[in-house]
C-alpha cells in the first residue's frame, strides 16, 4: 500500500514542480527553482560521498587495517610453538584469507566509483571478521 502511495506521489510531486517551474505564478516558480537547485545540491553530494569513498581506495583505506592484522598474525606466529594442531590450522587460513583479501582490494582499486563503494560494504565485514578470529586465536595464546 506505502509503495503504491510512493510511486503515486513522486509522479504527481515531480508533474507540479516541473508545472509550476514553467507555468506558475512568480513564487511557485521560484519555489519550484529552489527545490530543482536542492536537489541537484543532493545530486552533486552523492556523487562527491562516492568518488570520496574510490578516492579512500586509492589511498590505500585499507592499509592501516592490513597492517594492524598483520601485527596480530606475526605475533600468533611467534608464539606459534603453544599452538594445539587447529589453531595452527586456523593460523594459517588467517594467513590464506589475509592474503586474498589483500587481492581483493587491489582488484577494487581498478573498479569503477560504484563498483568499488558496493565492494567496499563486503571487505569491511571481511576484514572485520579477520581481525576477530585473530585476536581470539592470540587471545587463547595468552591465557
Amino acid at each position: 500500500m506505502i509503495k503504491l502511495l510512493i510511486k503515486i506521489a513522486i509522479p504527481i510531486i515531480i508533474g507540479i514542480l516541473i508545472y509550476n517551474y514553467f507555468f506558475g505564478t512568480s513564487e511557485e516558480k521560484e519555489t519550484s527553482k529552489i527545490v530543482f537547485q536542492k536537489t541537484k545540491d543532493l545530486t552533486v553530494s552523492v556523487y562527491d560521498m562516492l568518488k570520496s569513498e574510490k578516492d579512500k581506495f586509492d589511498e590505500g583505506k585499507y592499509d592501516k587495517a592490513i597492517d594492524k592484522l598483520n601485527d596480530v598474525l606475526n605475533a600468533a606466529k611467534s608464539n606459534e610453538g603453544q599452538y594445539s594442531g587447529q589453531q595452527k590450522d586456523e593460523l594459517k587460513n588467517l594467513e590464506k584469507e589475509k592474503k586474498q583479501l589483500q587481492d581483493e582490494i587491489n582488484q577494487t582499486k581498478k573498479l569503477s566509483k560504484d563498483e568499488a563503494d558496493k565492494k567496499s560494504e563486503s571487505l569491511d565485514k571481511k576484514l572485520l571478521d579477520l581481525v576477530d578470529r585473530a585476536g581470539k586465536l592470540f587471545g587463547d595464546t595468552e591465557k
